[in-house]
């Protein structure tokens, strides 16, 4: 169990560096979404690994996402002031990340339903 811990964090701490570095590399912010929604299927595909009930794996998904979602999602809009871009943006993540946990749900349980966890591997190591 230690070992899928710990291969669990790994995979988590590669996407959250994988999405740090594209940041940093000047990313329009519409590719910003793509990329999330990449790292989206990859924490879904890394904490499907974890010896937990489902409710519990949704809390690990939901906060790897919010994670994800902080460090993509930083993005300084031109000709917008920061004092009503940063208020802007912490109402706005709520309404994304709701949308992000949909998607998740709806992924796992078509997964669940397919029995097809065992032909999908995680892209982060790629």
């Amino acid at each position: 169990m230690a070992d899928l811990y710990e291969q669990i964090k790994e995979a988590a701490e590669e996407l959250l560096t994988k999405a740090k570095d594209l940041v940093s590399s000047d990313i329009p912010i519409i590719q910003r979404w793509g990329i999330l929604y990449d790292m989206v299927t990859d924490v879904v595909l890394v904490v499907q690994q974890v010896a937990a009930p489902g409710d519990e794996k949704r809390k690990l998904a939901q906060q790897l996402i919010e994670q994800l979602y902080d460090v993509l999602a930083a993005y300084d809009i031109p000709y917008v002031p920061e004092f009503i871009e940063r208020p802007a943006e912490k109402s706005i993540k709520p309404v994304v990340v709701d949308a992000i946990m949909d998607f998740v749900d709806r992924t796992v349980a078509r997964f669940n339903r397919a029995d097809a966890w065992a032909t999908l591997s995680v892209t982060a190591a790629a």
